[in-house]
C-alpha cells in the first residue's frame, strides 16, 4: 500500500492498496476503489466506483435496508431474484431476463422489458408498456388509447386478418341509430349466442344451444338451434328458423319454413309467406288473440281465433264473405257459400248453405240454408239406429219443434205434428197448381180425402168429373181369376173366376159378390167392387140419378130393371150427373121374378 500524489485517473492524496488488508476497527474515507476483489466485509457507509464503466462482481446475496429481514433493496443468490420492497422508478430501461415481481408501484418514463412482469400494485407509464400477451381482467387499465390502421372500410367490424387488421362488408356494425350488427355469412356458436339489441344475418345460423336476443332477429338464411330461440323483438326470417323451442314477445315473419321440434311461443304475431311446421302443435293465448292466414291485400282469409271466451275458425272468399265458421261455444258449423268433403265427421252442428261430399259425413248436427242430395246412388239418404233407439227428422219454427218424422225404439215410422191443433196435409201439384189431396185434421183427429176440413174420422170427397171411358177407382180387390175385359160386370164364382153376371138366372149373379173388371187380369189390373166408373160401354139407358140394375144381358148393366119370369132384380148402383158415369154400390137385397 502506497500513498501517492496521483494514480491512474485518481487525484492527489490517494491511497494504493495491493495486497490484503485486514482492519478490525473502522475505516472511513469518502471514496473508496477496490480492483480484483473477491470478498468484502463490511459495516458502515462503504462506496465503490466513481465512473460508469466500473465493474462490481459479487458473488452471494445482497441486503440493502433497514435489516436483512426487512430489506428495501436485495439481492438473493439461492433463487435468482431481485427484490424492491419500495416503490421503483426509472427514467431509461428496466431489464430484466427472467421474472419480474412487484408488490408495489412501477413508475418508468423510459421501458420495461422483461420475460414476464407480475405486478400486484400499480404499473405508472409515460411511454409504452409492451408484451407479447397481457392477463387480468383490465378492470383497472386506463389511458389507453387505441393503435394500429383498421381494415376494410368505415363500420366494418376488425378481425385478425394474417397478423393484420381486417374488415369485411359481410361484417359489419352500425352504430348511427340502429346499433345494428350484421353478419352476411354463416354464425356457428358452440355456447349461446345472446344479443341485446337487433341482430341480421344474411347466412346460417347455427347454435348448439340458447340464440337470444332482446330486440330484432333477423336473418336471409337459415337459423338453427341446438337449443331455445328467445326474441324479446321482431324476428323476421328468409330461410328455415329450426329449433327445440321458439320463444318471441313481438312478431316473427319468415318467407319460408319456420320449423320447431319443442314448443314455439309467441306472445305477439306471427306472419310467413313460407310454411310453419311443428311437431308439438302451435298454440296461440290471450283472451282475443288469433291465428290468421292473409291473402296479398291483407283480407283474412282464414282465422282462428278466441271470441266470447270460445273457438271460432272463419274461412272468407274473396270478396271477404265468410262462407264456412266454425263456433266452439255450441260445436256449430255455419256458411252462406259451398263446403265440399271427402268425408265429414262432426260431433257438433254443422251450418252451411251447401255442402258437398264425396264420401261419408258423420256427425250430431248439421245445419244447411239447402240440403241437396245427388249422385248416382241409389240410396241418397240413410237414418240409421240402434235397436233400442229412436231416430227423428224435426222442423222448428223460429228455434220451437213442430213437426218430425221419427222411427220409434219398436221400429213404429210416426209422422207428427208437435204444435197444437195443427194440421198434416199431402199435396200434389196437377197441372202445375198445388192442390190438398188428403188433410189430417189437427183439431178432430180425423183423415180428409178431397177435403182440408174433415168433419169425420174418414171424410172422403168425390169428384169423379175426368175418368176416361171403361176406368173407374174405389175399392178395388186383386184377387180371383180369369181372363176379364174391361167395363164388363162379373160374379165370382164358387170355383174361384170371375163369371159374367146375367139377370135370366139367380146362379148367375143374384146373391153372389160383383165386380166391375179394371183390366184383363185380376190380380193385376184389378176388380172395383166399389166406387165410381165410367160405364161408357157397358151401361145401357143412362139417366142422371136412376138406379142401375144387373142386366140379362151377360156381363152389362141397365137402368131398366129385368122382368121375365125368372129373373133377378139387383141394383148395383146409381147414375152421377156425369155423362155415363156411376157410383158402383151393389146392393145385397135382390129378388126373383114369378
Amino acid at each position: 500500500m502506497y500513498h501517492t500524489a496521483a494514480y491512474a485517473s485518481y487525484a492527489a492524496n490517494t491511497m494504493v492498496l495491493t495486497g490484503t488488508l485486514l482492519v478490525s476497527g473502522t475505516i472511513s474515507a469518502s471514496h473508496y476503489h477496490i480492483e480484483n476483489v473477491t470478498e468484502i466485509d463490511a459495516s458502515g457507509s462503504t462506496y465503490f466506483g466513481n465512473t460508469n464503466d466500473d465493474v462490481h462482481i459479487r458473488t452471494g446475496s445482497i441486503y440493502v435496508g433497514r435489516s436483512a429481514s426487512t430489506p428495501l433493496f436485495s439481492v438473493d443468490a439461492s433463487n435468482q431474484q431481485i427484490l424492491f420492497t419500495a416503490p421503483l422508478s426509472a427514467s431509461s430501461t428496466l431489464h430484466t431476463v427472467g421474472a419480474a415481481t412487484f408488490g408495489s408501484t412501477i413508475a418508468a418514463t423510459g421501458s420495461v422489458t422483461a420475460a414476464s412482469v407480475t405486478v400486484t400494485g400499480d404499473v405508472t407509464a409515460s411511454v409504452n408498456v409492451s408484451a407479447s400477451a397481457f392477463y387480468g381482467d383490465g378492470s383497472n387499465l386506463t389511458g389507453i388509447a387505441g393503435g394500429g390502421s383498421p381494415g376494410g372500410s368505415d363500420s366494418q367490424v376488425q378481425f385478425n386478418s394474417g397478423s393484420s387488421f381486417g374488415g369485411s362488408s359481410n361484417f359489419v356494425f352500425v352504430s348511427t341509430g340502429t346499433n345494428t350488427l350484421k353478419v352476411v355469412g354463416d354464425i356457428s356458436a358452440s355456447n349461446d349466442f345472446q344479443g341485446g339489441n337487433d341482430a341480421m344475418f344474411g347466412r346460417d345460423i347455427t347454435a348448439v344451444r340458447d340464440i337470444k336476443a332482446s330486440n330484432d332477429l333477423s336473418a336471409s338464411n337459415d337459423i338453427r338451434g341446438g337449443r331455445d330461440l328467445n326474441i324479446n323483438r321482431d324476428g323476421a326470417f328468409v330461410g328455415t328458423v329450426t329449433a327445440a323451442g321458439i320463444y318471441s314477445t313481438g312478431p316473427i315473419s319468415g318467407s319460408t319454413t319456420l320449423h320447431a321440434e319443442g314448443a314455439a311461443t309467441f306472445s305477439s304475431n306471427l306472419a310467413t309467406t313460407g310454411s310453419i311446421v311443428s311437431y308439438g302443435g302451435i298454440r296461440v293465448s290471450g283472451s282475443s288473440y288469433s291465428y290468421t292466414l292473409r291473402d296479398d291485400s291483407g283480407n283474412d282469409m282464414f282465422k282462428a281465433e278466441i271470441s266470447s271466451n270460445h273457438g271460432r275458425v272463419r274461412v272468407r272468399d274473396s270478396g271477404n264473405t265468410v262462407r264456412v265458421q266454425l263456433n266452439g261455444n255450441g260445436g256449430v258449423v255455419s256458411g252462406s257459400g259451398t263446403a265440399t268433403f271427402g268425408a265429414v265427421s262432426m260431433d257438433g252442428t254443422l251450418t252451411a248453405t251447401t255442402v258437398t261430399a264425396s264420401g261419408d259425413v258423420y256427425g250430431q248436427t248439421a245445419t244447411f240454408a239447402t240440403v241437396h242430395l245427388s249422385g248416382s246412388e241409389t240410396e241418397a239418404l240413410r237414418i240409421a239406429k240402434g235397436a233400442s233407439d229412436t231416430r227423428e227428422i224435426v222442423f222448428e219454427n223460429e228455434g220451437t219443434d213442430v213437426a218430425s218424422i221419427f222411427m220409434n225404439s219398436a221400429e213404429t215410422l210416426i209422422i207428427k205434428n208437435e204444435s197444437s191443433n195443427d194440421d198434416i196435409q199431402f199435396q200434389t201439384k196437377p197441372g202445375g197448381s198445388a192442390t190438398t189431396v188428403m188433410t189430417v185434421d189437427g183439431i178432430t183427429a180425423g183423415v180428409g180425402i178431397g177435403t182440408v176440413a174433415p168433419l169425420t174420422k174418414l171424410d172422403v170427397r168425390w169428384s169423379p168429373t175426368s175418368l176416361s171411358d171403361d176406368t173407374g177407382g174405389g175399392d178395388v180387390v186383386l184377387f180371383g181369376s180369369g181372363t176379364l175385359t174391361a167395363g164388363k160386370l162379373y160374379y165370382l164364382h164358387t170355383d174361384g173366376a170371375w163369371t159374367e153376371v146375367d139377370a135370366d138366372a139367380v146362379a148367375t149373379g143374384a146373391d153372389q159378390l160383383l165386380g166391375i173388371a179394371l183390366g184383363s187380369d185380376p190380380t193385376d189390373d184389378g176388380v172395383l167392387i166399389k166406387g165410381f166408373f165410367d160405364a161408357t160401354t157397358y151401361v145401357s139407358n143412362f139417366s142422371a140419378g136412376k138406379a142401375i140394375y144387373v142386366s140379362t144381358t151377360a156381363a152389362s148393366m141397365d137402368t131398366t130393371a129385368p122382368s121375365g119370369t125368372g129373373d133377378f132384380v139387383r141394383i148395383v148402383g146409381y147414375c152421377t150427373d156425369t155423362a155415363n158415369v156411376i157410383y158402383f154400390n151393389p146392393s145385397s137385397e135382390w129378388i126373383e121374378l114369378a
